[in-house]
């Protein structure tokens, strides 16, 4: 799963795959040049838990030197409520258990030589 966030940046909306999300911020992979201290508000939704609209500040940029991959951008929440902030935390939670389970599941197969 990859969420989706979309981002209002000078007016324009600019979607970009989310590479994670804590319950203070998430960050992204995007062309559009942000600026550390920009203001965005930020738009998504993760299953079962809902839709956010969230206002951020970018809070870091790195770079890909060679110009090749698109530059992955550090978003803080700003005007998080104590709810959504509550439900992020449990949704990461269940995120969290859910891939170990599965990886339990997947060295339970591997076969005995």
């Amino acid at each position: 799963m990859t969420p989706v966030e979309e981002l209002v940046d000078k007016g324009e909306p600019v979607k970009l795959p989310m590479l994670d999300v804590s319950a203070g911020g998430t960050s992204g992979r995007t062309r559009t040049d942000f600026g550390v201290g920009d203001a965005v508000l930020c738009e998504f939704s993760l299953p079962g838990v809902g839709n956010f609209e969230v206002t951020a500040r970018v809070a870091r940029v790195i770079e890909d030197r060679a110009g090749s991959k698109p530059s992955i951008v550090g978003f803080e929440f700003m005007d998080i409520g104590a709810d959504e902030q509550a439900s992020l935390r449990r949704w990461i939670y269940r995120e969290e258990a859910r891939r170990h389970r599965a990886g339990k599941q997947g060295r339970g197969r591997e076969r005995k030589e």
